[in-house]
This record gives structure tokens, C-alpha cells and sequence, in this order.
């Protein structure tokens, strides 16, 4: 679940993607946003829903880009809890390690299997989780 900048609630789900705003509800289909593990809002407010079988979709301004897993380099099956440091880079934690975004730059760097990830505010670093471990980076991607 995400809160974006205007208090809007957006879900992922297998089944597509529920946006809440007040009392009503928009439903996206699976057709749309196939099978939604994460949403996270970037810096200039655009979307992005990972899903693990379809890559990644952004939503920017009433248009919807995709980046599927065609191959490694590009999108690598992103998995839960996508994050976003204080530069406005977009971290996806995936089966082959930590897919940065940076604009319209995508940086794959391969290294554990993370499932999840969690940014810390206070030290500038990105966790990512992975099996039996945890591994933290600096704002440079080097391990810590």
C-alpha cells in the first residue's frame, strides 16, 4: 500500500490495482497492471508497479510505460518494498540483486537474491533483505 503526495491510497494486488481517494475507488485490471507486488511514488510524482512475472510500469501524467523482464540489465523480477533514497533514486529489490532507477537510467547490480528493502533516512543507506542476511549500501552502492 502507498500514500501518495495528494493522500491517495494505492494497492497492488494479483488482480490489478485499487486507487482510494476519499469514499470511492478506482480499479485498474489485471489487463492494465497484471499481478502488483509494490507501488512507490518518485520524485516528480509518477507511479511505478513492480510485478514480478511483467517487470515494471509507470504511471506519469496519465500515461502507462513499460519495462518488462526482457532481460537482466534492464528489469530483473522486482519483488516487495521498492524504496526511494534522498536523490530520488528508486530502489527494487529483485531475484538478482538491486535494480536502481535514476530518471530514465536503469543500473541491475547483481549480487544477493533481495526480496525486500527498507531506506534509512538517517545513515543515507538502502537494506535490502535476503535469505538468512541482510546487506546494507552506502550512496555510492558500495556494501557497508
Amino acid at each position: 500500500i502507498l500514500a501518495d503526495h495528494e493522500d491517495n491510497f494505492w494497492l497492488g494486488c494479483e488482480d490489478g490495482v485499487y486507487q482510494l481517494f476519499g469514499n470511492t475507488f478506482t480499479a485498474y485490471s489485471p489487463e492494465y497492471l497484471p499481478q502488483v507486488w509494490a507501488v512507490i511514488e518518485d520524485k516528480n510524482q509518477a507511479l511505478w508497479f513492480s510485478s514480478f512475472f511483467n517487470g515494471l510500469s509507470k504511471l506519469e501524467n496519465g500515461q502507462l510505460y513499460r519495462y518488462p523482464n526482457h532481460f537482466k540489465t534492464n528489469v530483473a523480477f522486482p519483488y516487495f518494498h521498492p524504496v526511494i533514497d534522498k536523490r530520488g533514486r528508486l530502489f527494487f529489490p529483485n531475484a538478482y540483486g538491486m535494480l536502481m532507477v535514476n530518471g530514465q537510467k536503469f543500473d541491475q547490480k547483481d549480487e544477493y537474491f533481495f526480496i525486500s528493502s527498507y531506506y534509512d533516512k538517517e545513515r543515507d543507506l538502502v537494506w535490502g533483505g535476503c535469505r538468512k542476511a541482510v546487506k546494507a549500501f552506502d550512496h555510492n552502492r558500495q556494501k557497508v
